[in-house]
């Protein structure tokens, strides 16, 4: 009997131990869903290979946390799932297989354990999408150092926006970019015909151009 009482409290004992270890031990991959009800503006501004996609990037990581390819649609959703909490960086993206094409929005977001719903709106004729996307292929030669050789235009992202629109074209009358005025716009001219600098061909495709159209179009915006 004496043992018997023994071996019940030395049972009791350690199942509470151990009660008391699962109690207390935080689950960090534990998170919350988040909801994204997305507004695109010229949804169908993305080249035929490429696909859109949103995707949540934690601090300063390259990988993503989770990715979700979204629709050519004005109006969708995207729901992410337990991400740990913290600090995220939620991105659209334009690419093609793996490569990322362009930014076309970038939005700072905390996740916390409770569900969350969160209203984007991004613009796939936007200024950053060009100066991220676009305008990549055409800073070999328009960078400050080299802007002198061509055209004395650098279209380094902090600069592009300021030496574009409004600003004088150089050799020309013109104005680089007039907003909502595309026969004032002297880049569409540049970039479309062989009329300056060692352009001597189309160098964007006819969608490319669409893009920053529709930029002009819709006033030249810093967006």
């Amino acid at each position: 009997m004496k043992n018997a009482i023994i071996l019940f409290i030395l049972t009791m004992t350690f199942c509470s131990s151990c009660s008391n270890t699962s109690d207390t031990t935080p689950d960090i991959n534990l998170g919350g869903t988040i909801t994204c009800d997305i507004s695109l503006s010229n949804p169908t501004l993305v080249a035929s290979r490429q696909r859109l996609y949103a995707s949540l990037y934690k601090g300063k990581q390259t990988s993503a946390i989770e990715t979700i390819e979204l629709k050519m649609e004005t109006n969708q959703q995207c729901v992410f799932h337990n991400a740990p909490e913290g600090n995220y960086t939620l991105k659209i993206e334009a690419k093609q297989g793996k490569s990322i094409k362009s930014s076309i929005l970038e939005k700072e977001i905390i996740v916390t354990l409770k569900a969350q719903n969160i209203d984007i709106s991004a613009n796939l004729a936007s200024f950053h999408r060009l100066k991220y996307g676009l305008f990549k292929q055409c800073i070999m030669c328009h960078t400050a150092n080299l802007a002198s050789e061509n055209g004395h235009l650098s279209l380094d992202p902090n600069d592009a926006y300021s030496n574009l629109v409004q600003v004088d074209a150089h050799k020309t009358k013109m104005k680089r970019v007039t907003p909502n005025d595309l026969s004032n716009s002297f880049l569409l001219k540049v970039l479309t015909k062989n009329i300056a600098w060692d352009h001597q061909y189309e160098v964007l495709e006819p969608q490319q151009i669409k893009m920053i159209e529709t930029w002009i179009n819709e006033g030249a915006l810093d967006n």
